[in-house]
């Protein structure tokens, strides 16, 4: 009797490698740079993934480096190396509605002219923060890493 390989199970795909990153099913990989992040946001649709790969994201424009309202998730590709640069000229995230996630982004450097949320000012939504390192943000008055209102 002769096996056929039409009934063994297909072989897995195989494992992911640093050298070659895949996105997850449906997830858009983002590249470092000044405007990249926003564009990639204003692009996507409610409850995209950006995978942000290894780098320093910043703007040139606006208060703020990115503005949030939709549902969205955002992590880094490798927790820590997203460097979320507010430049000490403008805040780094507002998120003003959405579910939302964040994970594994290092967010610095930002800079709030009003009360609360350098780093991060939540005024809407429903936000998870998962292993993200908030540092060296500040604010005109108290909250400089994060703030609510």
């Amino acid at each position: 009797s002769s096996s056929s390989s039409s009934s063994s199970p297909p072989a897995p795909p195989p494992p992911s490698s640093p050298s070659q990153p895949r996105a997850p099913e449906g997830g858009i990989y983002v590249e470092p740079g000044a405007g990249t992040l926003q564009a990639a946001y204003d692009a996507a649709s409610a409850g995209d993934e950006l995978v942000l790969k290894d780098g320093t994201y910043t703007s040139n424009t606006g208060d703020n480096l990115l503005e949030i309202a939709k549902d969205i998730t955002i992590r880094a590709q490798n927790a820590g190396m997203a460097i979320l640069d507010g430049e000490n000229t403008r805040r780094c995230i507002k998120i003003t509605g959405g579910t939302v996630v964040l994970e594994g982004l290092t967010i610095t450097n930002g800079v709030a002219n009003a009360i609360g949320g350098g780093g991060v000012k939540i005024l809407g939504g429903d936000v998870t923060l998962n292993h993200c390192r908030i540092h060296h943000n500040r604010a005109a008055g108290p909250g400089g890493g994060g703030g609510d209102e």
